[in-house]
């Protein structure tokens, strides 16, 4: 069942970048290249400063979600039933914090290098996510019966 509702994630994902472009929300860092766009005046705070080109982030953002649902499509769903959560967080993981380089925030503030909080997290749970699935394909390797959460379980064997 998770496979299921983790397959239909990127969607929703895709329109609500989409809808920040539009909206003028969650904008980039200033930028001379010949991509970047200008938000006009009027906006509200949340929206970026008007006539200033920036990086398009919204829609660079877009490309993690696209990723991912290519990932997903070629994927074998039969070796990789029920690990498509983990997929979606290591992908998601590493491509999202990318893009948090590309963004312009006043609160960006560094804790590890050049990594802020929200950027470590992710790649935290990517780095989890990943050990996960090296279990989960283990286990099936060695044919161990039982779902990824019987990893955690008392009766799991491990």
């Amino acid at each position: 069942m998770s496979d299921v509702v983790t397959l239909t994630l990127p969607v929703p994902m895709i329109l609500a970048k989409v809808a920040c472009f539009l909206n003028g929300c969650c904008y980039g860092a200033p930028s001379d290249l010949p991509w970047a766009n200008t938000f006009p005046e009027g906006a509200d705070y949340y929206t970026a400063p008007p006539g200033i080109p920036r990086h398009p982030t919204q829609l660079y953002e877009i490309i993690v979600p696209v990723i991912i649902q290519i990932v997903f499509l070629a994927l074998n769903r039969v070796r990789w039933k029920g690990t498509l959560i983990l997929w979606f967080v290591i992908l998601y993981g590493i491509g999202r914090p990318l893009m948090e380089f590309f963004r312009a925030s006043e609160k960006r503030v560094p804790v590890a290098g050049p990594l802020t909080s929200t950027q470590a997290i992710r790649l935290a749970a990517a780095l989890d996510a990943g050990a996960a699935l090296v279990i989960a394909a283990n286990r099936r390797k060695t044919g161990q019966q039982g779902t990824l959460i019987g990893i955690c379980h008392p009766g799991a064997g491990l």
